[in-house]
């Protein structure tokens, strides 16, 4: 079913789906769609849309998800300075509300089934508003919320597949991208094919054909050039960690960081302050012998 057109008539989601099957993209979507339509709900209403990131919660040592303070802060930060509780408050009652509650997965067990509970009181509470949630499918296991539907994002289809491999080329040549998806179905390719299933996986395929005119032959090289990649380009854009440009090549970048993410992984953190950030690169480049006063 299209995912605008079920949204549409449903009032309470929780929208599951593997890593990059493009949860939060779907969200977004939804809330521009309900924003530029102005009708996105069953009963003709016009709704506000409002994205709330529940994986920032991740950084509270103590949760306590207070969703209508969640929802003022959101559309005071979007420019409604003025009376802005008065008319959240307002909008609540009235059921005008499409609130979008992204990265469920995110959270701790723990903590998830605390925002679990703290989502379906408010649920009850203004039900007259619709609810949209995301998270992983492995994830949304030991509890559920009640009187909300599960659905889950289909994988591509093969027509989708080819739409989005000739729309990734379109800019740099059309031709690339007819030959990219003829190739991907060839037999000798079958493996690579059955990766090219979700959004983010197909993205990594067009990224290392793009740079490799090829395909590769298993997921952890996919894996390994996206990465790569991505560190190039996202280091030369974003500025990421210029005062060790003149130290690092790109396998001791990425040896810093997975050392960083594995230590933080295990220590449960899965957000962290600049400073301590700061205080981990210097001396994970210490363990890696890494001379900083060159």
């Amino acid at each position: 079913t299209p995912a605008l057109e079920f949204v549409q008539r449903e009032s309470r989601l929780v929208i599951l789906g593997g890593p990059g099957a493009g949860k939060s993209t779907l969200l977004k979507k939804v809330g521009v769609e309900a924003w530029k339509q102005s009708k996105l709900d069953k009963k003709g209403k016009q709704l506000l849309p409002v994205f709330i990131d529940l994986k920032r919660f991740s950084r509270q040592q103590e949760i306590n998800i207070n969703l209508k303070e969640e929802i003022i802060k959101e559309v005071r930060i979007c420019g409604i300075k003025t009376n802005t509780e008065k008319i959240i408050l307002t909008f609540l009652d009235k059921g005008r509300l499409l609130i979008l509650l992204d990265w469920l997965d995110e959270l701790l067990q723990e903590k998830r089934i605390e925002a679990i509970d703290a989502i379906q009181n408010f649920s009850d509470e203004y039900y007259e508003n619709s609810f949209l949630v995301s998270c992983r499918l492995a994830a949304y296991q030991s509890k559920r919320l009640g009187n909300f539907q599960d659905v889950e994002i289909a994988v591509f289809k093969e027509s989708q597949i080819r739409e989005t491999i000739l729309r990734w080329f379109s800019e740099q040549d059309e031709n690339i991208g007819n030959d990219c998806f003829q190739k991907i179905n060839l037999p000798k390719n079958s493996s690579v094919k059955k990766l090219a299933d979700t959004p983010l996986l197909l993205t990594l395929i067009c990224i290392f054909y793009q740079q490799t005119g090829r395909f590769p032959i298993n997921r952890s090289i996919l894996y390994e050039k996206a990465i790569e990649t991505l560190l190039e380009g996202w280091n030369a854009s974003k500025g990421f960690l210029d005062r060790y440009e003149s130290l690092l090549d790109n396998r001791q970048t990425e040896v810093l960081l997975e050392t960083i993410a594995y230590d933080a992984f295990e220590e449960g953190n899965l957000f962290m302050y600049q400073r301590l950030m700061s205080r981990r690169v210097e001396e994970t480049l210490h363990d890696m012998d890494i001379d900083l006063n060159i």
